[in-house]
């Protein structure tokens, strides 16, 4: 999942006084699935992504902030992030292009 934090679930998980062992029983995952998470050499699904965040009581845009400026609108996208964010197909829309909008800004300075 494009722009998920490894580093952001330690410390949510952490700061529950969580182990990798609690998260991954309570999101029915392996331990070794939430170490590859937290170290960046893996990133859940948006299922399993969902799942995650309602065991540490957060929201997914606090694992996933979303990033998805690089790629073209695609409204079919939008509405399936809509719905796992938990937000108005608007606002996923707003950001998409908002992000987009900065990118292409950057690669113009560059």
């Amino acid at each position: 999942m494009h722009g998920f934090s490894g580093a952001r679930l330690r410390r949510y998980r952490q700061a529950l006084d969580m182990t990798m062992a609690d998260l991954a029983d309570a999101a029915e995952v392996s331990e070794a699935t939430v170490s590859a998470w937290e170290t960046g050499r893996a990133a859940p699904t948006p299922p399993l992504l969902k799942r995650v965040a309602d065991v540490l009581r957060v929201t997914v845009p606090d694992l996933a902030p979303i990033q998805e400026g690089r790629k073209d609108y695609d409204k079919d996208r939008v509405a399936s992030m809509a719905k796992l964010y938990g937000v108005k197909f608007s606002v996923v829309k707003a950001v998409w292009e908002r992000d987009r909008a900065t990118r292409q800004e950057y690669i113009r300075r560059l």
